[in-house]
């Protein structure tokens, strides 16, 4: 049997596989014996399109997950606890608290969790064309039985090749536009391209962002790309005339080569559904990886849609009335296509297919994830009156000493 000091470290290493938006690994970790603590780096993941803190939501219930399935894989339970800081930009607050609990142990999921630990180490994102291909009915089984564990959290499948269907072609071409929204501004595209790695010394060096072979797109457009980079605004005057119908088209060609688009939903936007919904996501996503399928989120369509409706004033500041009407739609196409009611929330949506395996320059770096570790001996020594865990933490996050023991 392990150490609790081994297990830790293997938790570690597999949150630091852990996905997060434009692979900015905004977290940092704080163990007090077996509670791990979680903080947002607000400033590693402010981006134009994460708004509310929505993609950091997503990506945390990810990370609980990736702390889940190695607790569970070493017969320990996870208890989670939501703190007050939640959803909060203050870096200073912590977000989530998750504990090893010895008898809260899910035996159903031990076998499979056991099969996931080492699958998280290769699960990435693949933006290539895939070779279609179904989903497997033992693994649509196995999909459906993942939702039981959740209390809020569902996932709905609909077939790519499908293309007969007037609903599915309707929501292709929907996803089509709201992936090309993604080069329409100038902002947006800054906030983008400043995680693009043109050089691979520049991705080792970082190890966070992704490199440019990762992006799906051809040597041939880097010039372009580099100047965009170097002058968003010039999308202003670019998208409409040229650059929507190219990412369109791309988009088309990419969605007609998956077998399968998989959608995740919640009753409302409560901390707890932006948990499950990663979560779900995270398993789900590590299991395709594992028997050969590429995933690619779409957050434009779901997440993003989501959250833009219900924030007029950061819809005025992102969107023309054009593109608003186009976020106030999305929902309804979701909910139409995959067979949802009103008050159904689209928070995540990925495209899967069967594909070859992407090249070692093509799977995204990960830089060691911040973790401090402390004893109620070493909060004393700080002179804390009161021994809350994200008032030592915050301390401890500001010292040199990357570990403390």
């Amino acid at each position: 049997m392990k150490t609790l000091k081994e297990i830790q470290e293997q938790i570690n290493l597999a949150i630091q596989k852990s996905p997060s938006a434009d692979n900015c690994q905004p977290f940092s970790l704080v163990w007090d014996d077996k509670a791990l603590t979680i903080f947002h780096d607000d400033s590693r993941a402010r981006h134009i399109l994460n708004v509310n803190e929505g993609a950091s939501k997503i990506a945390l219930g990810m990370l609980a997950e990736t702390f889940r399935i190695v607790a569970n894989a070493n017969e320990f339970g996870t208890e989670i606890i939501v703190k007050n800081g939640f959803g909060k930009r203050n870096s200073e607050s912590a977000w989530l608290q998750l504990s090893l609990n010895e008898n809260s142990f899910q035996e159903k999921l031990f076998e499979s969790d056991k099969e996931l630990v080492p699958a998280i180490q290769q699960r990435h994102v693949n933006r290539e064309s895939y070779e279609g291909g179904f989903i497997p009915l033992q693994l649509k089984s196995w999909i459906e039985e993942q939702v039981v564990f959740t209390e809020k959290a569902k996932t709905k499948i609909i077939n790519f090749m499908d293309n007969s269907d007037s609903k599915n072609n309707l929501l292709f071409n929907r996803i089509a536009e709201n992936e090309a929204y993604l080069f329409s501004k100038g902002d947006i595209f800054s906030d983008i391209s400043k995680w693009i790695r043109f050089k691979r010394s520049d991705a080792e060096t970082s190890k966070d962002g992704l490199h440019w072979s990762q992006l799906g797109i051809k040597i041939i457009d880097i010039p372009s790309i580099m100047l965009l980079k170097k002058f968003p605004n010039l999308l202003n005057f670019l998208y409409p005339k040229v650059v929507k119908k190219i990412r369109v088209s791309e988009t088309k060609k990419l969605i007609n080569s998956s077998s399968s688009l998989v959608s995740f939903w919640c009753p409302d936007q409560s901390p707890m559904s932006f948990i499950e919904v990663g979560a779900l996501a995270m398993r789900i996503w590590t299991k395709l990886n594992q028997i050969g399928y590429g995933v690619q989120p779409l957050s434009a369509m779901s997440l993003h849609s989501v959250l833009m409706q219900q924030e007029s004033e950061n819809k005025a500041k992102l969107a023309t009335q054009e593109e608003q009407q186009l976020f106030d739609s999305n929902l309804d196409v979701l909910r139409q296509t995959f067979d949802e009611s009103q008050s159904s929330m689209p928070l995540w949506l990925f495209r899967t297919g069967v594909t070859k395996s992407l090249k070692p320059s093509q799977i995204s770096l990960r830089k060691d994830i911040p973790v401090q570790y402390i004893t109620t001996t070493k909060v004393k020594e700080l002179g804390i009156t009161q021994p809350e865990l994200e008032q030592a933490a915050s301390k401890l996050k500001n010292l040199d000493k990357p570990k403390l023991q």
